[in-house]
């Protein structure tokens, strides 16, 4: 599988254009804005929207209930100490650093192993057709189907943006990828995972868009082996639409089986339930979910379709009162 700290075995960097990547679009430089200001086209708050009714949200919540609270699971007093929202990634701390200048391009296609794309501003698609690219500092804005479509091994993506414009998913597919401190938004749908071999760590994936019945995951297993996603903050819902979205995480083996999949110390919420470990009506996934943050945006409570594989640590907690969350 990749790892998130070896660096590919060549580098070509990209600023501009190189043989070997078809870069369409006019080179002129542009300064972006970045992580220590809000990022262009995205949200400003990383708190959900209010319980107002609107499309998407429970009807059936009490006033005064939080979300997707069921029997035993509402706030309460505990003497853990609640975790803070602040500890866990924002549009501030992921994306494209304050201060870089980017350069803008059209669709990319990348063909030459070893390839660093670096600081470009692409409206469009990335495909790679090669082994060891990177994807550094650029800012991918694109409503089509996969910003960023795979077809070889060994790929980095790093401080760098997904801007889906209301469409653009999955945002990311479909295997043996690292994302590291990227922000990815106004998607259909995020990373999807099938194969295995990924690794998703210090993200931000947010505002997953309801387009008419598409299935809204945040992050979508469908199969495969050695998976991470490590202190992310992963949100099902829609500020700007009001869509709780299907899942934070679904997991299913509609193409294979799941196995060496670990979730830990992230931030999830939104969503129907908000970890959904069912998808495909698979019982077989085998997981392991521990010291996550629990928000209470979601429709029917924190977890759903827990099968007999999937292990669930006492250390997933609430994020108002740091007590455990329990599931059935």
């Amino acid at each position: 599988m990749p790892s998130p700290t070896a660096p590919p075995r060549r580098l070509v960097v990209v600023t501009v254009a190189v043989v070997a990547v078809a870069l369409a679009g006019t080179a002129v430089a542009a300064s972006y804005e970045g992580r220590d200001g809000a990022a262009p086209g995205g949200p400003t708050s990383s708190s959900p929207a209010p319980d107002d009714g609107s499309p998407g949200r429970s009807s059936s919540s009490s006033p005064g209930s939080s979300p997707g609270s069921s029997p035993g699971s509402s706030p309460g007093s505990s003497s853990a100490a609640a975790p803070s929202r602040a500890s866990f990634p924002t549009a501030a701390t992921t994306g494209v650093p304050a201060g870089t200048t980017l350069t803008p391009s059209g669709s990319v296609v990348v063909t030459e192993p070893g390839t660093v794309l670096d600081a470009l501003l692409i409206t469009g698609t990335v495909t790679v057709k090669a082994d060891d690219v990177q994807i550094r500092r650029t800012r991918i804005l694109s409503g089509g189907r996969t910003p960023i479509r795979l077809h070889a091994n060994n790929l980095l993506v790093e401080d760098s943006e997904i801007d889906g414009q209301g469409g653009g998913g999955p945002a990311v597919g479909l295997n043996d990828y690292v994302l590291r401190r990227v922000d990815i938004h106004d998607v259909a749908e995020g990373p999807r995972i099938a194969g295995g071999d990924v690794v998703i760590e210090d993200s931000f994936i947010h505002d997953i868009v309801q387009v008419g019945g598409n299935h809204t995951d945040a992050v979508q297993i469908v199969g495969g082996d050695h998976i991470t996603l490590r202190g992310n903050a992963i949100e099902a819902f829609d500020h700007a639409g009001g869509s709780l979205g299907n899942a934070a995480v679904q997991i299913g083996e509609e193409d294979s089986p799941v196995s060496g999949c670990l979730v830990e110390g992230n931030l999830l919420d939104g969503g129907n339930y908000t970890v959904n470990a069912g998808g495909g009506g698979t019982t077989g996934a085998v997981c392991t979910f521990e010291d996550n943050v629990f928000g209470r945006t979601s429709r029917f409570g924190p977890a759903g379709n827990i099968g007999p594989h999937i292990v669930w640590a006492p250390t997933n907690v609430w994020l108002d009162t740091g007590s455990p969350v329990a599931v059935r």
